[in-house]
């Protein structure tokens, strides 16, 4: 049989493929976490509400000819991952960020301990003094339990692999899924996805002539912007950041491929009964970003496609046992999970910061600016659709900076995620959209999203840049950011301020514990 009569074949079901594949991305360490985690009763509730809701969305989801699935860029999008992920710093291959230090003292507690992870600090006095008596570990480390899992079996370097082959996996299910929603542009896709970000280096120029040197020193700031290979995002002397796709994978990859793929099912499922299990899916993986989704589920349980809202159609529309009865139980034993570490870190609103620069007001209308009101401006001027998605995006992105939460304010790096996604859809779908048109209109609002993305890739291109020249510098890998190796006692003091968001000392009292988590 010919490779074209294959293709064309495997087009009839490759859209199931592709769903249930993505499903199962989010299934295998969900099923881990309910076998390893939770009492035996439990365990078999919570398999049972998993395993249950899949049948019913595999069953029931809007399937298409997947003419999507070109072979060529099946090997575009592999390949293109495999890339992505090595820079990444993921498996060791890349520049780790510093982050990577706390990650690989999570990965080594998961691998070299019994589940569910338990710390005994009673004979280790600074410990003691710092977290209890005991401790459990609780963190959003569903993405590394099937790494973690071979790591148990085959040692710490296989580990790294596999973790490396589940986040290709991952990334690859991103590029795919991408496709099946702009059905159309697939060459594009890749590059666009990985090189798009907002314009953080006209808002690092901006803000550091507002208190540094003036316009005297503008060249200076202008070089270090577009040539250096330091963090751009990070707004100067301000807790503001919307993370390129790029710096998503390399800071917080288990957050984000979980976000990516949950936002791409959400937005393209054909029916509203799939809407709120799909959304418990991610939960366990991304907290923040599951957040940051609920107004999208939100839009696409009320908004039809024609752009007409109804209220009581959506209710009507959700009602499915895989919506209620699955996606409820799931919520309930991920919120029970997670409901011992959520007060503990600083909240509040943003003018009630004390770290606020001066000007800020200017520096947060500038933010807006470059990160998406200007995207957003052209999409709305010349997107065919109804106009209520961008519009919802826009909301969010908008609100998010206002309250902040963490000590480097996650909150709105994380919970922008799906937001973020959503806006690069739109706009990536203009763009081919303006290319249809011959008109003086659709050159020039061509020439205007290819400057404006240009000037945002050099945010990426910081991030891959810093590895690629740790990599020349190496000779190969770069090495592992591994010196903290374990949650389960000091061997690095740098270790202390993360203590916090990673375990949760003397758990006896929270419900959790004392009711749903497998006991040795």
């Amino acid at each position: 049989m010919k490779a074209q009569e294959l293709l064309q074949r495997f087009s009839g079901q490759g859209d199931r493929l592709v769903i249930g594949s993505t499903l199962l991305y989010f299934a295998i360490p969900l099923a881990i976490f309910c076998l390893a985690w939770l009492r035996s009763v439990w365990a078999i509730a919570c398999l049972a509400l998993l395993l249950f809701g899949l049948v019913l969305v595999l069953r029931g989801f809007s399937y298409r000819h997947a003419d999507y699935l070109t072979s060529r860029f099946l090997l575009l999008a592999l390949l293109a991952a495999l890339a992505w992920v090595a820079l990444s710093g993921i498996g060791g291959f890349g520049h780790q960020n510093y982050d990577f230090h706390a990650r690989s003292a999570l990965f080594h507690d998961l691998i070299e301990r019994s589940w569910p992870v338990r710390y005994d600090y009673s004979a280790d006095a600074q410990m003691q003094g710092l977290v209890g008596d005991q401790g459990i570990l609780v963190y959003y480390f569903a993405f590394w339990l099937p790494a973690a899992a071979v790591g148990k079996f085959l040692g710490w370097e296989w580990a790294n692999r596999a973790l490396f082959l589940w986040s290709v996996a991952g990334v690859f299910l991103t590029f795919v899924l991408t496709a099946r929603y702009l059905r159309r542009g697939a060459w594009l896709i890749v590059p666009a996805l990985v090189l798009a970000s907002g314009m953080d280096a006209v808002g690092e120029v901006f803000v550091r002539l507002l208190g540094d040197g003036g316009f005297a020193r503008l060249g200076e700031h202008l070089q270090t912007a577009v040539g250096g290979t330091h963090h751009l995002e990070a707004w100067p002397g301000f807790l503001l950041q919307y993370s390129s796709f790029t710096t998503q994978l390399f800071y917080v990859f288990n957050q984000a491929i979980p976000a990516w793929l949950a936002t791409l099912l959400i937005l393209d499922a054909g029916g509203r009964k799939h809407l709120l299990f799909v959304w418990a899916l991610a939960l366990p993986f991304a907290p923040l970003p599951a957040l940051g989704l609920l107004p999208l589920v939100a839009y696409r349980l009320f908004v039809s496609e024609d752009g007409r809202v109804s209220v009581l159609a959506g209710l009507r529309g959700a009602v499915s046992i895989q919506n209620l009865v699955c996606a409820g139980g799931l919520a309930l034993i991920t919120a029970a999970f997670f409901a011992t570490t959520t007060g503990q870190h600083a909240h509040g609103w943003l003018w009630q910061a004390t770290h606020l620069p001066a000007g800020w007001l200017w520096i947060l209308g500038a933010f807006y600016l470059l990160e998406f009101l200007l995207l957003g401006a052209i999409v709305a001027a010349n997107h065919r659709e109804p106009r209520g998605l961008l519009i919802i995006v826009l909301m969010v992105l908008a609100a998010l900076p206002l309250y902040t939460y963490g000590r480097s304010n996650d909150f709105v790096m994380r919970a922008s995620i799906p937001a973020l996604l959503v806006l690069f859809l739109l706009t990536l779908q203009t763009y081919m959209n303006l290319a249809d048109t011959a008109a003086l209109k659709g050159w020039f609002g061509r020439a205007l999203l290819l400057v404006l993305f240009l000037v945002g890739s050099l945010t990426p291109w910081h991030e891959m840049r810093r590895s690629l020249d740790e990599i020349a510098q190496a000779g190969g890998a770069p090495g592992m950011k591994d010196k903290w190796r374990t949650f389960g006692s000091v061997e690095d003091d740098e270790v202390i301020p993360y203590l916090e968001n990673f375990v949760v000392g003397d758990p006896e009292e929270g419900f959790f514990y004392r009711f749903l988590m497998r006991q040795r």
